[in-house]
Parts: C-alpha cells; sequence; structure tokens
C-alpha cells in the first residue's frame, strides 16, 4: 500500500486533484458553457482541464493550509483538543512531560503514526473537505445570481461540518494509533520476559484438577449468603481471603488503587498459592499508578504474572504458559482463566455481584465498571463454550450475571452472614 501512494500520489489526487476537478466541472457548468464540449476527446481539453485542476485545488489547499495554521494557533489543534477531554487528558498529561509543549506533542505522534493505513485514509477524507472550503465558497460566488445558489449554500455547510467530523475522527484515530503502535513496540521487549516467566510458573498447573470442582469468590455483597461446598477448590480474588468461611488454596490481586494497599501485606502473608498481577500495555504515568509494586513479587510464595490491559488485548488467553492473560478491568477474569487451565468439571462463581452495592463486608460504594465487567463475563462465556465446552460454569446468587451462566439461588444462613463479618 505504501508503494501504491508513493507511486500514484493518493493524497495528492484524493485530497488536492478531486476538489479542484470538481471545483473546475462547476464553474465550467455556472458559467454557462456547453457540457458535450467536453465529450469531444480532445486531447488539448483534456490536458487543460487537468491543469486548471490542479491549480485550484493545489492552490486551495495551500491557502486552507495557512487558514488552519491560524485558527489552530487561536483554538489549538484537534489532536490536542481530543486529548484535553476530561477521558484522555491524563494521556495528555503524560505527553506534555515527556515532549514538553504541544506542537512537540503532534511532531510526536504524526511521526509514530505516520504509516498507519487507517489514519492516511482519514487523512485523506480530512484532506478533501478542508481543501473544497475555499472551493465551494468561490462557486457560491459564481451562483450567487442564478437558481443554484442555496445548492451551493447547503455544499458550504456541507463541507464544513464534514471537515469538523473528519477532524474529530483523525484526532481519534491519531490517539489509539499512537497507544497501539507504543504498545506493540514495548510488546517486542516483553514478549520473551513473559514467556519465560510463565514458563516457569504455569505448566504444573494445567489439568491438574479434571474431575473437581472450583470455586472462584469475589468481595459482592451475596458472598455474605453463600453456603461453602465440601471438598471443593477455592481461588478468591482481592481481599476475598479475609473471608473466613472458607480456607483459600490460591488468591489473585492485580490492582494498587483503592483499598489494595491497607491488605496487601496481609495477602503477601496468607497461607495459600499468591498471584500478583502486573498489568501489560499500559504506559501512560497515570496508568501505572495503579500497578503494585514490583516488591511484592519477591515475596515467599507469590508468583507473579502479567496481565494484557483490555485496550490493547481484547480476548483472553488458552496458554497462560507462554502468554500474557486477558482481561476484562477485573482481577476475576485472569483468576477465571487460572481455574480454566486446571480443567475442573464445574466452576462456581460467588461474590461475583457486577453492581456498584459495595462489598460483602461493607457498604461502601465500590469503584468497579460494571458495564465493562458484564461484557467482559460475556466474553468470557464464549470463551469457556469454544476452548472448554465441558467445563460447567455455575452462579450462586447472580445479580449481574443472572442469566449468563447457569444460576443456581443458595438460602441465607444466620450461622455463614456471621462468619462473614467475622473476618
Amino acid at each position: 500500500m505504501n508503494d501504491l501512494r508513493q507511486l500514484f500520489g493518493s493524497y495528492n489526487i484524493c485530497a488536492r486533484f478531486a476538489p479542484g476537478f470538481l471545483f473546475v466541472l462547476a464553474i465550467y457548468f455556472l458559467l454557462g458553457y456547453d457540457i458535450k464540449n467536453l465529450e469531444s476527446n480532445s486531447v488539448i481539453l483534456i490536458v487543460l482541464l487537468c491543469i486548471m485542476s490542479s491549480v485550484c485545488g493545489f492552490a486551495s489547499a495551500a491557502i486552507m493550509k495557512i487558514i488552519e495554521q491560524k485558527l489552530w494557533n487561536i483554538y489549538s489543534n484537534p489532536i490536542i483538543l481530543y486529548l484535553k477531554k476530561k477521558n484522555k487528558r491524563d494521556i495528555y498529561e503524560d505527553l506534555l512531560s515527556r515532549h514538553n509543549n504541544d506542537n512537540n506533542i503532534i511532531i510526536h505522534i504524526l511521526k509514530v503514526t505516520r504509516n498507519d493505513n487507517r489514519l492516511f485514509w482519514k487523512n485523506v477524507s480530512y484532506g478533501f473537505f478542508r481543501n473544497s472550503i475555499l472551493l465551494s465558497l468561490v462557486c457560491l460566488y459564481f451562483s450567487y445570481p442564478t437558481e443554484y445558489c442555496y445548492y451551493n449554500i447547503g455544499v458550504c455547510v456541507a463541507t464544513l461540518i464534514m471537515t469538523f467530523i473528519c477532524s474529530f475522527y483523525y484526532a481519534r484515530e491519531a490517539v489509539k494509533g499512537l497507544r497501539e503502535i507504543t504498545y506493540h513496540r514495548k510488546n517486542k521487549y516483553f514478549e520473551n520476559k513473559i514467556r519465560r516467566l510463565h514458563k516457569k510458573i504455569f505448566p504444573k498447573y494445567k489439568g491438574i484438577y479434571q474431575g473437581k470442582e472450583v470455586v472462584l469468590i469475589a468481595t459482592g455483597p451475596t458472598l455474605s449468603q453463600f453456603n461453602p461446598l465440601d471438598n471443593a477448590i477455592y481461588v478468591g480474588v482481592n481481599k476475598a481471603f479475609k473471608y473466613s468461611k472458607v480456607k483459600f488454596d490460591y488468591i489473585f490481586l492485580q490492582d494498587f488503587s483503592g483499598a489494595t494497599k491497607n491488605y496487601i501485606e496481609d495477602f503477601c502473608n496468607y497461607d495459600a498459592k499468591k498471584f500478583i498481577g502486573f498489568i501489560f500495555g499500559i504506559y501512560e504515568e497515570w496508568a501505572t499508578k495503579s500497578l503494585i509494586p514490583k516488591k511484592y513479587a519477591y515475596y515467599d510464595g507469590v508468583e507473579p504474572f502479567f496481565v494484557a490491559h483490555p485496550e490493547v488485548k481484547e480476548t483472553f488467553t488458552c496458554d497462560i504458559s507462554t502468554q500474557p492473560f486477558g482481561d476484562a478491568y477485573s482481577i476475576v477474569f485472569p483468576a477465571m482463566q487460572f481455574i480454566l487451565w486446571t480443567n475442573p468439571k464445574k466452576i462456581y462463581l460467588v461474590g461475583c455481584d457486577c453492581n456498584v452495592g459495595g462489598y460483602y463486608d461493607s457498604l461502601d460504594k465500590n469503584t468497579l465498571m460494571v458495564n465493562e465487567v458484564i461484557c467482559g463475563w460475556k466474553k468470557m462465556k464464549e470463551f469457556c463454550k469454544t476452548f472448554y465446552p465441558d467445563v460447567e460454569v455455575v452462579s450462586i446468587n447472580p445479580i449481574g450475571l443472572k442469566g449468563i451462566f447457569k444460576d443456581e439461588y443458595q438460602k441465607k444462613d444466620s450461622k455463614n452472614e456471621n462468619s462473614a463479618k467475622n473476618f
């Protein structure tokens, strides 16, 4: 594609010559010349038409570029405006800390993404409409005394609107491309590191619970209603290990935000096999603050592992012995992939409530990204059907997961409720 683009000058043809060509045809028509003259197949006429189209298109592009730069000096570049939006502000601040000013940020983004084909065609679309603005205004001037004036007003308005829309999509694609390319570049460095680490840890767990039942316990309010099962393997996430009714065999942790720092020492000292995840694929300073400090990976009994951020890896992982875990904004998903790797006959989901109603031990609202997590569970259902069709997944007292897996309800046990409060 790059060779083809360089050979035929795709941007020049589509974004500069094409507006000029349409402009020349429109003026030819508005000035009252007979359109049939263009059917004469005259070489001179065709060459003249191409020259005039090129001159008009390139002249318009040059003038609009000057106007564009003046507007950007006043209102800022669309990419910078997009980065300054509330949900992208942290990315902007991280880039600003490394590149000092907005101009350097733009130069960096364009340099990194210059070979992105998706971005190229967004740029062509933006260039076509931007370069058509001045030409459409000239057409409006020539059509003023005629009945075509209103049509040209519509064309001018549509051109302005499309220029704005294309600038937004270009900015969004540029930021997305920057994140993806940055991830893939750093991914090359981490691939071997992840493979070496995971090969040391996870092969020994493959298929070890075939024919057994595993209970995955999260910290939602319905955990207080759970009646423990006999002879099951227990896997907990976050502070579920403080739930005293069961003895956990495995516990998982990967997020250092919220209350995690208040109980991470207790987590590392709990008598079970402990897994601490390090999120792979986020490099902005704001995001790395939520990563667990590396020192905890060296505690006795702790097994570190890598988790791919959901924005850069949208699928779950079959072979966790060589690849990072998939994620969907919750530690339950790496834990679930580990459980599936052990190949049990049945998995029970407990306390995976998928709401912000609090925790099993308090009414404090949690910070769970509910919609994203529910979407993740739906993807997990398809993942199980495809790769682990013989494993049955059961939701105990479901709330947000109702109807996704097989649902089972337990009656509330008063003794168990008291135990839940004693942690």
